[in-house]
Order: structure tokens, then sequence, then C-alpha cells
């Protein structure tokens, strides 16, 4: 009689120190899994404001330059303050850079080259047809002017932002 009840509480024993196994284990990953979410979270949302931040001055940037290359100086755009709000784009961009994968980094640098060539050629052909000099990179300048007005590299860009964000929320189309 005494060989049947060894097994039963050894059974019991192992019941009770799995429950109380299980509830630690399952309350520290309940934790780490909430620091997770609330880290993530917050990263996430610095993330898309950094996102929606970059969209922003690009589209602002791009207008002011199409706007001064369309216009020069009949254009009411400073062209210094053009020059400031690329200088502050670029380093807004290096220091976001950190949460950019590599194709949105690529895209951003080439929307950067493209909208610091079509202000430099702006800026030379306003400066040729203020003193009467010949404008010899007219052809370049209206071919850039042109790819920047269609944005094609900007719309490049949003598609490859959205198809981050939905990798991150785990959308699928």
């Amino acid at each position: 009689m005494d060989n049947i009840w060894i097994p039963i509480i050894t059974a019991s024993f192992t019941v009770i120190a799995n429950a109380i196994f299980y509830s630690f284990v399952k309350n520290d990953i309940d934790k780490k899994i909430e620091q997770h979410k609330i880290i993530y979270s917050g990263i996430f949302k610095e993330k898309l404001e950094i996102y929606k931040k970059l969209l922003n001055s690009i589209d602002e940037l791009k207008d002011k330059i199409v706007h001064y290359g369309h216009g020069g100086d009949s254009s009411g755009i400073n062209p210094m303050e053009i020059r400031k709000d690329i200088n502050t784009f670029i380093r807004f961009n290096q220091q976001a850079s950190i949460f950019y994968p590599k194709n949105i980094l690529e895209n951003t640098n080439l929307i950067r080259k493209e909208l610091q060539d079509v202000y430099d050629l702006s800026f030379q052909r306003d400066f040729h047809k203020k003193n009467d000099f010949e404008f010899k990179d007219f052809n370049i300048y209206f071919e850039r002017l042109s790819n920047l007005t269609s944005g094609r590299s900007f719309n490049q860009l949003k598609n490859d932002l959205i198809d981050n964000i939905k990798m991150d929320f785990n959308i699928k189309n």
C-alpha cells in the first residue's frame, strides 16, 4: 500500500512545481513583452514622425526650387533661403538616416542631389540672365527641372516609405 502513495505524492509535487515554474516564467515573459511593446511603439512613433517630416521637407523644398527655377527672382523666393533649406534638409537627413532602410537612404540621397542640381542650375541661369550672359547649360537645366517637376523620385520614396511602414506593421497586400 505504501508503494501506491509514493508515485501519487511525487506526481502531485511535480504538478505543483510545474505550475509554480510556469507562473514565474509566464510573468517574466509578460513583463518583457510589455516592455518591448512600450519601447517599440515609441521607436515606431518616432520613425513615423521622421518619415512624415522627411516627406514634408522634400515637398516644400521641391516646391520652392521649382518655383524659383521657373520664375527666377520674379518668383519672390530668395535663393539664399533655398540654400539654407537645402543645408537644413541635409543635416536632418544625416541625423535621421539611422531610421532609414538602405533603399530609403539611397532615394533620399538621390532626391537631395536632384534638388541641389536643379537649384544650382537655376541659380546659374538667373545669374546669367541678370548679367546678359548666355546660359549654355539650358538643355540640361530644363531636363532636370522637368524631372524634378514630374516627381518620379519623390513618388518612389513615398512608395518605399509606405512599404516599409506596412512591413513594420506586418500588413500584407
